[in-house]
């Protein structure tokens, strides 16, 4: 499999020795488990560049599937080509596994873990939880010019405070100390 001058200087940049006739790359080049690369105006996965380049073109239909257990491996002949409306047996980013009850497939075919999905929704519900306009952070005490305690930090930025918190705070450090 020859490639281009310029895409084996590029390839040979970013490659580690691997075991096993991986081709891996340095962790820090991937971009959520793949290495995307700009050709011709296009960004595809490198994996699947590679792949293209080693049997031919893919449909966008046809997915690639990983055969072997090395997570940055873009080696073609470790990928098989599946179809795009078979989940695929892997995990997403935090660990879940990808299963029928667990996936959704958007318009693209981007698989999207449903679990996630839902405990990104609670962390937002959760951050909505914040004080009423107008009340410290604690959301006890109204805010009012004579409430307010602006103070500067080393960039240069104004941060306003709750007084009566900020005497409650200094009121039981003195205590404890």
């Amino acid at each position: 499999m020859r490639f281009p001058a310029e895409l084996e200087r590029e390839l040979y940049r970013l490659i580690v020795v691997a075991p096993a006739d991986h081709i891996v790359f340095a962790e820090d080049e991937y971009t959520d488990g793949h290495i995307v690369i700009y050709r011709d105006n296009l960004a595809k996965s490198l994996h699947r560049f590679l792949y293209e380049r080693a049997f031919g073109k893919l449909p966008a239909t046809v997915f690639l599937e990983r055969t072997c257990r090395e997570r940055l491996c873009v080696n073609p002949h470790h990928y098989r080509t599946t179809d795009r409306s078979r989940p695929l047996q892997e995990k997403c980013r935090n660990g879940h596994r990808y299963t029928k009850g667990n996936t959704r497939i958007d318009g693209r075919g981007v698989r999207h873990c449903i679990r996630c999905a839902d405990a990104r929704k609670a962390r937002r519900r959760q951050a909505a939880n914040l004080p009423r306009p107008g009340y410290c952070k604690r959301d006890l005490h109204r805010i009012t010019p004579e409430n307010d305690y602006p103070w500067t930090d080393r960039k240069g930025r104004v941060h306003h405070v709750c007084a009566t918190c900020k005497r409650e705070y200094q009121r039981e450090r003195r205590a404890t100390a």
